[in-house]
């Protein structure tokens, strides 16, 4: 297996070398370790690429309809009022009042009157390690920072406000947020695996909803949390997730940390079929290979959370040879299919013969 890289750094390079084989600069790759912005070069129209079965890479060309928070909004909650219609199905609405800024500030206006007392809570769209965030009490806030910005903001520097959650679970008084990692190997079907050792990342002062400038209190980046003076460089301010389900069986029973558990689940399905594309529409497979492409293809939300503890370089292969199989299947249904299709008979010519005269 060979692996190609436009990064040198040392974990990359690392990891690479000792599990996945020899490194290559041409076209023989298995897998591709890219920058987002060379991935999607590498799939332009224009270009015409197509990966073989046997290749990978880290990125999917459009993962900015999800990773980029407005994009994010925007699809999510598309999302949410096509399975709204649906009155069969059961979907949590799971992201709070949303705005995009500039474009849509009236509509915040008329939400936030309709509020007044609520905090909210603004970030760049496309910003990360908590840089431009801040929280908003009043309407003469944002309109004192938004001066003489809006008419200079292009569309990739728009942000987000969010009503914000001003009641959240603590631990000991403090906040948190929970990072966990997802890895999606398909979306047609939907393949994804959770990593099971995600952590959760503490605040280093105890929260309350009186200071809102208090960076230290509210967000929870480490490129923030570490300049405080209670930080600590040994453990980070961090749990792994098993100690966070603990505390949670201890103080309010396992019947809740197991419904936390399914919930986020649920949560990371809905957050990746709002960015997938529909199935084309093909005719059905017979009922038994329907049937195994349902079970291999459908995973319940305990399955996600299952951990894929294999060597890395084992899982790659298993991926790969996933990905072959599916497509070779798929190709023999469709031949079967041929097979038992009946064939019409030819129809024969109509002479059509002129009346008599």
């Amino acid at each position: 297996m060979k692996w190609k890289s436009d990064s040198e750094v040392q974990a990359i390079v690392q990891n690479f070398s000792r599990r996945c084989g020899a490194r290559t600069e041409g076209d023989d790759w298995n897998v591709f370790w890219g920058h987002p912005w060379n991935v999607q070069r590498l799939f332009h129209p224009d270009l015409g690429t197509r990966l073989r079965d046997d290749q990978l890479v880290n990125h999917f060309p459009n993962h900015l309809e999800l990773t980029r928070k407005d994009q994010m909004v925007k699809n999510v909650k598309r999302w949410l009022r096509e399975q709204g219609r649906d009155k069969q199905r059961e979907v949590f609405d799971f992201v709070p009042v949303t705005h995009l800024l500039p474009a849509d500030y009236s509509l915040f206006v008329e939400e936030f009157r309709r509020c007044p007392r609520a905090t909210w809570i603004m970030k760049p769209a496309n910003a990360a390690q908590g840089r431009g965030i801040f929280l908003v009490t009043k309407l003469h806030q944002l309109r004192k920072w938004s001066a003489g910005r809006w008419a200079a903001t292009k569309a990739s520097e728009s942000y987000v406000i969010s009503r914000y959650v001003d009641r959240p679970h603590l631990v000991g008084g403090r906040k948190y947020d929970l990072r966990l990692y997802v890895l999606v190997t398909s979306y047609r079907p939907l393949k994804v695996h959770v990593y099971r050792h995600g952590f959760a990342r503490f605040t280093t002062v105890n929260y309350s909803n009186d200071d809102i400038d208090n960076e230290l209190m509210h967000l929870t980046n480490v490129a923030i949390q570490k300049n405080s003076d209670g930080y600590s460089h040994s453990h980070g301010f961090k749990w792994s997730l098993k100690n966070l389900r603990a505390y949670i069986e201890g103080t309010r029973g396992l019947e809740a940390a197991e419904k936390l558990m399914e919930d986020i689940g649920w949560l990371i399905v809905h957050s990746l079929k709002a960015v997938q594309v529909p199935n084309i529409r093909r005719p059905p497979p017979p009922r038994r290979e329907a049937a195994q492409i349902a079970r291999r293809s459908l995973p319940t939300p305990r399955a996600l959370c299952a951990a894929e503890r294999d060597d890395p370089r084992q899982a790659l292969l298993r991926v790969l040879r996933l990905r072959r199989d599916d497509r070779h299947g798929a190709q023999a249904v469709a031949a079967r299919g041929a097979r038992a299709a009946p064939r019409r008979p030819a129809r024969t010519p109509t002479t059509l013969t002129p009346p008599a005269r």
